[in-house]
C-alpha cells in the first residue's frame, strides 16, 4: 500500500475513532459553538528524516527541515468559549488554521507554500491533525524533490505541554498528485515538531 494509501486510510480511521470516542464521552449531545477568531501567533519548527520512492531500497536517511507560520486568526468548535484556557486549543473539539511553511532539505532541495491545518481533540492536551499544502518546490530528483508544484501533506499528534508549548509526531508525504504532470516529486519523511504560541492576540 502506498504511503498516500496509508494517510488517506489513518484520516478516515482517525475520523471514525473521534466519532466512537465522542459519543462514548458525551460531546455530541452537547450544544457547540462556531467561532471564528483571532488567535496568537504561532511558530513551529519540524525535523525529519525523509526517503524517496523511486529508488526501492531507499532507507530514511535524508535530514528535513520544515518551518512553519501560523495565520493569526482560526475557525473553531467547541462546547464553550473558554477564555483562561490552559492549552493553545483551548479545550476545542474542532479547529482550522491557515499555515505557510518553508521546505529544507540539505542545501539542494527547498519549497515554500501555504495550507491549512485540521485538528480535532482526543483529550485536553491531546489533539490529532492533518495538514494539506500547495508550494513550489526546487530539487534534485534523486532524493525524490524535483522541480515545480506540489501537495505537502502532514499527518499526526500534537500533544500541549504547556499553553505556549506544543509537541507534534508526525509523518508526511511530498508528490504532485499527478495533478501538475505525471513526473514529480514522491518523497515520504516523519519526524518530530515543536511549535510555540506567543500570549498576545492580534
Amino acid at each position: 500500500m502506498q504511503f498516500k494509501h496509508f494517510c488517506y486510510a489513518s484520516f478516515f480511521f482517525a475520523l471514525c475513532s473521534l466519532q466512537s470516542f465522542s459519543q462514548q464521552q458525551g460531546y455530541l449531545a452537547l450544544p457547540c459553538k462556531a467561532n471564528l477568531s483571532t488567535a496568537p501567533l504561532k511558530i513551529e519548527a519540524i525535523t525529519s528524516l525523509a526517503r524517496t520512492r523511486l529508488n526501492s531500497t531507499s532507507a530514511f536517511q535524508y535530514p528535513v527541515f520544515i518551518g512553519q507560520y501560523y495565520a493569526p486568526f482560526q475557525y473553531n468548535i467547541s462546547k464553550k468559549i473558554d477564555t483562561f484556557c490552559k492549552t493553545e486549543y483551548c479545550n476545542s473539539l474542532f479547529n482550522i488554521r491557515p499555515v505557510f511553511f518553508y521546505y529544507q532539505a540539505l542545501i539542494y532541495d527547498f519549497g515554500a507554500g501555504a495550507g491549512i491545518k485540521l485538528s480535532n481533540k482526543i483529550t485536553s492536551r491531546f489533539y490529532w491533525s492533518y495538514q494539506i499544502s500547495l508550494g513550489w518546490f526546487e530539487g534534485q530528483s534523486t532524493r525524490g524533490i524535483q522541480t515545480g508544484v506540489n501537495f505537502l501533506h502532514l499527518l499526526g499528534v500534537n500533544y500541549t505541554i504547556k499553553k505556549s508549548f506544543s509537541l507534534f509526531l508526525h509523518g508526511g508525504h511530498i508528490s504532485n498528485g499527478h495533478i501538475f504532470g505525471t513526473n514529480g516529486s514522491i518523497q515520504d519523511f516523519f519526524g518530530l515538531g515543536l511549535s510555540y504560541s506567543f500570549s498576545k492576540k492580534f
